[in-house]
């Protein structure tokens, strides 16, 4: 009975380190070192690119894993951490005591703000309704100043008319005084005329 050659431990001890290589070669490449490309890449059996690759991706995860923390370090730790913790905590109350009474200011000044804007809305509409006065006696005004105006027009029609009345009794006066003085001296001469 023959052996058979695959199963010898050098031809095992061959196709496990071309495999290898094959692995160390895809890592150096950049490339996923997955059984399919050791296959492919070191022409072996399925099975050694398998194990191959499993054991490579179990050594290159092991390397890159954070050890435990040590006992020692993690008390220190806890130490730092809880001061952190307390000074972060004393920090926040002190800061919202602070915002608190920045928050509580600005109330009073937009309380203080609110005030005087309803005191100068309440003054604009006390102004407001003195306006509203004033135009309504000015608009009376203006209505007294118009029956003023119309009165005054015609009483200065009457003035010119009775201007123009005087104006021609002057002149009627005028005429009988001179139609007198004409008949005085008329009877003047005419009782001259009698007396001598």
């Amino acid at each position: 009975m023959t052996k058979n050659p695959a199963a010898s431990p050098d031809v095992v001890d061959e196709a496990t380190a071309r495999a290898r290589s094959a692995a160390e070669d895809l890592a150096a490449e950049g490339l996923a070192v997955t059984a399919r490309a050791v296959r492919a890449r070191a022409s072996v059996r399925q099975t050694v690119a398998n194990d191959v690759a499993r054991e490579w991706n179990a050594q290159v995860e092991a390397a890159g894993a954070i050890p435990a923390m040590p006992d020692i370090v993690t008390g220190r730790l806890e130490g730092i951490w809880r001061d952190a913790v307390l000074a972060a905590r004393a920090q926040h109350t002190d800061d919202v005591a602070g915002f608190t009474a920045r928050l509580a200011a600005k109330d009073e000044e937009i309380a203080g703000f609110t005030a005087d804007v309803e005191r100068l809305e309440a003054a604009r509409d006390a102004l407001k309704g003195e306006l509203d006065e004033v135009r309504g006696e000015a608009e009376s005004l203006r209505a007294q100043l118009r029956d003023l105006s119309a009165d005054l027009a015609t009483a200065r029609d009457g003035i010119r008319a009775e201007e123009r009345r005087a104006a021609e009794a002057d002149k009627r006066a005028a005429v009988a005084e001179a139609t007198a003085a004409a008949l005085r001296d008329a009877l003047a001469a005419i009782t001259d005329k009698d007396t001598k």
